[in-house]
């Protein structure tokens, strides 16, 4: 999250709720979710398609945290484990327009 804007790793609800993460992809949902909270504090519009740039940024910052292992100022630290942000490609999405 940074500032109003969050952004969720995952394309179905990430937890209980329907959809789960294997029914979203079926339907063909971004493998992101975007969400503006000021304005969507609901978080039921999902604007990961039609703000990729903001999808790219967030996913640079989230980048830039795994590489430093934590997200506080301070000297970088190892991570206990390996971390995969994306275990698929989401290019489609975090890619400009017109490409």
């Amino acid at each position: 999250r940074q500032g109003d804007w969050k952004l969720a790793f995952c394309s179905g609800s990430g937890g209980w709720s329907d959809p789960k993460d294997a029914a979203a992809a079926t339907q063909g949902l971004p493998p992101v979710q975007l969400y503006n909270l000021a304005a969507d504090p609901g978080e039921t519009r999902n604007l990961a398609l039609a703000q990729p740039e903001r999808v790219a940024q967030l996913t640079a910052v989230m980048e830039r945290i795994i590489a430093d292992g934590r997200s506080t100022p301070g000297k970088p630290q190892r991570n206990d484990v390996q971390v995969t942000l994306f275990k698929k490609v989401v290019s489609e999405i975090a890619k400009p327009r017109g490409d």
